[in-house]
């Protein structure tokens, strides 16, 4: 009992950390409309609270504001998660493709390509789903979510041989 009362508690303090963090980020918003950086970490932290409907407005609003912001990058990979628990899959792959271009690192690209992947398969196209996660996977070799995927995908598309290699690959 006690230890529920404690996680409750710890609940509860994280909630009014994140309030309180809000209505800062409100404040710099109000002061500074054009600012960019407020609008991403504040969909940070709706992000964190599961609200992805006011999270991707404060995304599209930055995104209207500069769209070739340091943030782009971050804001188009957040945007694709929210538009995907939206249901809105177009828009998310059209953020994944825009995170892609705009994403420097190979580590960065092999994870947008396996989100856009894990999305294509869920929306049984397959074969794009197979190249997205082939392109993870040159991006990053030792991603083995994106194997794991791959794997899947493949089974899906009845390649059962080159789905047992990826699990093999993926162990």
């Amino acid at each position: 009992d006690s230890t529920e009362r404690g996680e409750r508690e710890r609940r509860e303090l994280r909630k009014r950390r994140l309030r309180a963090a809000l209505e800062r980020l409100a404040r710099a918003i109000q002061a500074a409309p054009n600012e960019v950086e407020a609008r991403y970490r504040r969909a940070s932290l709706l992000f964190d609270m599961d609200e992805f409907a006011l999270a991707t407005a404060d995304l599209e609003a930055a995104r209207r504001i500069d769209p070739h912001s340091d943030w782009a990058e971050r804001i188009e990979f957040r945007l694709a998660f929210a538009y995907t628990k939206l249901g809105r899959f177009e828009e998310a792959l059209t953020a994944y493709d825009e995170h892609l271009r705009l994403a420097m690192s190979p580590a960065e690209r092999a994870l947008g390509y396996g989100n856009a992947a894990e999305l294509l398969m869920n929306l049984d196209r397959i074969a794009e789903s197979i190249e997205s996660y082939r392109l993870s996977l040159r991006e990053d070799p030792s991603f083995v979510l994106s194997e794991w995927g791959l794997a899947v995908a493949l089974e899906r598309d009845d390649r059962l041989a080159e789905s047992r290699e990826s699990v093999r690959r993926a162990i």
